[in-house]
């Protein structure tokens, strides 16, 4: 059934550039899968105390986040992970690479964040499908007070991370390897 496929516990037949949650009970951890056990995600500012880090998925006390890249295990701890596909019912995935890239374009970089407007979810959607949304926003969202576009501050913050890589020589390419059975990338 495709309900069995659109929310699938673990992700080790994730593909790269898929969704994956973390349930961190009332509110869930998004990143995007890029391979070989790791997810690019918005993680604590640099800044942060490692006890802090460790502690809990507080990051809703922040207001900047960093994109990383980690270990999938390590972000999770004892949580449940979960590829999830459920965006691709309604909205098309950009090419496997195309995800690849803008997760790279962002790396490192320090963005702001909010957990209404501008949030991990929002972040792994755009790279996704070029879209930032959150059900997670909406579900709580009950009475529409967020009319803000997230997609249009994610394009913004997109296109000064390229300026700023273009500026110092940077190029970003994306590796591709042997695609594993199932996965377009």
């Amino acid at each position: 059934s495709i309900s069995s496929q659109v929310r699938v516990e673990g992700y080790l037949d994730a593909c790269p550039g898929e969704l994956l949650e973390f349930d961190f009970g009332p509110l869930s951890h998004w990143g995007v899968y890029v391979g070989e056990g790791e997810v690019i995600h918005f993680s604590w500012p640099e800044d942060t105390e490692a006890w802090i880090r460790h502690s809990a998925p507080s990051i809703i006390l922040f207001s900047e986040t960093m994109v990383r890249k980690e270990r999938v295990a390590d972000i999770a701890g004892i949580s449940a992970v979960y590829t999830n596909r459920s965006y691709d019912l309604v909205l098309p995935p950009l090419p496997g690479t195309e995800i690849l890239r803008r997760g790279q374009v962002f790396m490192d970089r320090t963005l702001p964040y909010n957990s209404l407007t501008f949030n991990c979810e929002h972040f792994a959607t755009f790279l996704r499908y070029g879209k930032a949304q959150s059900r997670q926003v909406s579900r709580f969202d009950l009475l529409h007070l967020t009319s803000h576009d997230p997609t249009r501050e994610f394009k913004k913050a997109y296109r000064k991370a390229l300026k700023d890589q273009h500026a110092k020589g940077i190029l970003i390419s994306v590796l591709e390897d042997q695609p594993r059975q199932g996965c377009n990338i």
